[in-house]
């Protein structure tokens, strides 16, 4: 694989770690059931109480998606590695082709 894919991989694999971390401290940043009004009397806490419940739901959903999407980037990134692998095969398969034939040619001109 050359320098420029490799490059390519890491960055691609940082990307995804980064965004499986990020995930994680998601539900740091949940400002708890009384920053909604959930402790108030009568209907307003009660409104509040399911205000943070959506929030709730909504961050466990924000969680999923960036474990999922760390997911999908590690599969790409790894999909990204295996094909530069292949194109580094074929490479070297040519190189060593043209080789084999520069040889034929050198011999059978009679040098």
């Amino acid at each position: 694989m050359n320098e420029t894919l490799s490059g390519a991989v890491v960055a691609i694999r940082v990307t995804g770690d980064l965004l499986g971390e990020s995930g994680q401290q998601l539900p740091a940043v949940d400002p708890g059931a009384d920053a909604f009004g959930a402790g108030g009397p009568g209907r307003l806490g009660d409104v509040g109480r399911d205000l943070y419940l959506q929030w709730q739901r909504g961050l466990e959903a924000r969680v999923r998606e960036a474990q999922a999407h760390s997911a999908r980037v590690q599969e790409f990134a790894d999909l990204v590695s295996r094909t530069a692998g292949s194109f580094a095969d074929a490479n070297d398969g040519a190189r060593g082709q043209h080789r084999d034939d520069r040889d034929a040619g050198t011999t059978a001109g009679g040098t």
